[in-house]
């Protein structure tokens, strides 16, 4: 009895069927032809895939789990569905899923997700380096492989599963990137030795439930939307960005490959269910270019303009994500309290979250500002202007959406609802509890 939870995030379901019934996409055909299929709904206001996902792996909403930000699965009170099942006596391969966490008590195997930081003794420590420097290097902008972590990762690889195909196909994905102008190629690489990675441990660890996670469509979406499909938006594409046009459908059917390994590798007699968590859709509104993302590329001198405590550290997760570190939580909790207050007139510019002596933190200026606006804490000029410190990093083209798709392949509780109502993702826990024959009981803290 074996379960593998696939975590195509925010793929968009228009777009996935319009790709399966041009015969783009034969392993989703294949998949759907074989599956129940259902939309889910996100069930919250908030609508980020680090909320989502940890609603969907704890039963929870987000009001229960408190997971606003990245970074904050540690902090989660509520078991995640893995840890559940690892007490039971279940044996589980968690890749990449979005803000989870560690415990050493686990029965099998965790990767943490790309944005979070390698830790030194763990056993894909080879692995998320590369990662993150990845990570880094495409929120600075800078496209380039991180040719000092580069050694160990292949290192790494090369213990762990990597195929002769795989390097040969990362080769022509990087050259492409290259010659074409089109850096997003870079990250099929990446999937496609994560995916590797996760085969060979699945037959290592031989797990009874397993996850595999996945973000290269979400993130071709949210930039490169609006010139795949110009015509359904407001506003048309910038100039010199017609060499995008085909982000996306390269997208789709890498996932697709990808999609076509892991159901030849795990059979039919594995139950495969296949979701998205949230969807995405195009930004519409009439006189903008997209929703704003502005980013700080000096992170230290946030710091001293908005007066902040200085952090032991600071760790940058995405453009607009950034964690500030602290010896002790009184000079946490003042830092938190300064940027929640730190705004121009007309809007703040952040959301700050404490978790103990860390400081969490999103952007929260999603339109287009003039540069000169004076920054505020509170009512008091801080002597430094939004330009100084922030800049517009992209115009989003897709946006969340709460309606997402569930796929279940093989024998598996159907969830229980009104013939025409999506699922709620808090009910997705349950029912893979259901299927081991747990009980599912009040969710309160973990263990």
């Amino acid at each position: 009895m074996k379960l593998l939870l696939l975590e195509f995030n925010e793929i968009d379901r228009g777009l996935l069927e319009r790709g399966v019934e041009s015969g783009a996409l034969p392993a989703f055909a294949r998949l759907r032809a074989q599956a129940a299929c259902f939309e889910t709904e996100a069930g919250d206001s908030t609508l980020e895939p680090w909320v989502q996902w940890v609603t969907l792996h704890t039963g929870v909403p987000l009001a229960r789990h408190g997971a606003v930000q990245l970074a904050y699965g540690p902090a989660v009170p509520q078991p995640f569905v893995w840890e559940t099942l690892s007490a039971a006596g279940h044996r589980v391969w968690v890749c990449g899923a979005m803000n989870g966490r560690d415990r050493a008590d686990l029965r099998g195997a965790i990767l943490l997700d790309y944005w979070a930081p390698a830790v030194s003794g763990s056993p894909f420590f080879g692995f998320q380096r590369f990662v993150n420097a990845c990570v880094s290097r495409h929120v600075d902008l800078r496209h380039r492989v991180p040719w000092p972590e580069a050694a160990g990762f292949l290192g790494f690889m090369l213990r762990r599963g990597l195929r002769a195909s795989t390097v040969v196909r990362a080769v022509r994905h990087l050259a492409s990137a290259t010659l074409t102008r089109t850096p997003w190629r870079a990250v099929f690489a990446l999937e496609d030795c994560q995916l590797d990675l996760f085969l060979h441990e699945r037959r290592r660890l031989d797990p009874e439930f397993a996850v595999f996670f996945v973000n290269s469509v979400a993130h071709l979406q949210h930039n490169y939307w609006r010139e795949a499909e110009p015509e359904r938006f407001a506003e048309p594409p910038a100039k010199g960005r017609g060499r995008h046009a085909g982000a996306i459908a390269a997208g789709y059917r890498h996932l697709d490959r990808m999609l076509a390994r892991l159901l030849d590798s795990v059979g039919p007699q594995t139950t495969v269910l296949l979701c998205s968590a949230l969807g995405q859709e195009p930004y519409r509104q009439e006189g903008a270019r997209g929703a704003t993302l502005y980013r700080v590329d000096d992170l230290s001198l946030l710091v001293r303009a908005l007066d902040l405590p200085r952090p032991s550290s600071i760790v940058r997760h995405m453009a607009d994500a950034f964690t500030l570190h602290y010896a002790g939580e009184p000079a946490a909790r003042a830092a938190c309290e300064r940027l929640a207050a730190a705004r121009i007139r007309t809007a703040p510019l952040f959301r700050a979250v404490r978790h103990g002596d860390a400081v969490l933190v999103d952007g929260d200026l999603t339109f287009e500002s003039d540069p000169s606006e004076p920054v505020l804490v509170g009512e008091a000029p801080t002597g430094f202007k939004l330009g100084d410190l922030a800049r517009i990093g992209h115009h989003v083209g897709g946006v969340h959406h709460p309606r997402g798709l569930l796929w279940i392949r093989g024998r598996f509780p159907l969830p229980a609802r009104d013939a025409a109502a999506p699922v709620p993702l808090t009910a997705i826990t349950p029912l893979i509890e259901s299927f081991f024959d747990l009980p599912s009981g009040e969710r309160g803290a973990s263990p």
